[in-house]
């Protein structure tokens, strides 16, 4: 969501701010980045989900860690 305001935030700025000192024109910018970040939320929660995605799953069949380090020999 962080993405979003970072690529909508200046751009808006941009288009809509032209006296930096004009708090209407900073309400509009706030009150439309709100709204975006809102639908971004809303449709992030319908996709979303809590199960891990399948490439995260091991299977119990393989080894998860192909190269291990063997302890050394002491000699006695």
């Amino acid at each position: 969501m962080k993405s979003v305001a970072l690529i909508t935030g200046p751009a808006l700025v941009a288009a809509i701010v032209k006296n930096e000192e004009s708090a209407v024109q900073w309400r509009i910018v706030l009150c439309i980045l709100g709204g975006v970040m809102i639908t971004a939320n809303t449709l992030a929660l319908c996709v979303f989900t809590d199960k891990p995605a399948e490439y995260t799953m091991a299977n119990a069949n393989e080894k998860s860690i192909k190269y291990e380090v063997k302890p050394e020999k002491e000699d006695a």
